[in-house]
């Protein structure tokens, strides 16, 4: 709900939106974040009651589509569904891990052994993250590969 704040000239001197949170468990563990696009400009909307590593995954997904430049929509379509496809949401699904661990840092992780608990916590990315950027880096066979040759 939208409130203006007027002096006494009747002017807006302050407009307050007051937070609508999902109610019911399963709309606060649903919904993660959405980007909401007015013309040139892109406000990023987060469920700040999920984990601090969770946000993180859920901004950089968001800043996935920005990056990847991909087109914006309406939040709903004119059914009142959510806009999906599942293309565009597979590449951001990409991206934003990628973002948070990036290629350096999961060989770092795999050269210097860190547990998944540790460079969980070094990165602010969940141990899902971590692991799936060391897989998709073959971070542990490249740092295999590396401290043989040497």
């Amino acid at each position: 709900m939208r409130q203006e704040v007027r002096d006494h000239k009747g002017q807006i001197i302050q407009r307050k939106t007051e937070v609508a949170y999902p109610r019911g468990k399963k709309g606060q563990a649903e919904f993660s974040a959405v980007t909401l696009c007015k013309g040139p400009h892109r406000l990023i909307i987060h469920n700040d009651g999920h984990h601090k590593k969770r946000q993180a995954a859920n901004i950089a997904h968001e800043l996935s589509h920005e990056l990847l430049i991909h087109p914006s929509k309406p939040l709903l379509n004119e059914t009142g569904s959510r806009h999906y496809d599942a293309n565009i949401e597979e590449e951001a699904a990409w991206l934003g891990p990628a973002l948070l661990i990036s290629e350096e840092a999961a060989l770092l992780v795999a050269e210097r052994k860190y547990s998944l608990t540790e460079a969980s916590d070094i990165y602010g990315a969940s141990e899902e993250v971590v692991r799936m950027r060391l897989n998709v880096t073959s971070a542990y066979r490249r740092s295999r590969s590396k401290q043989q040759a040497a």
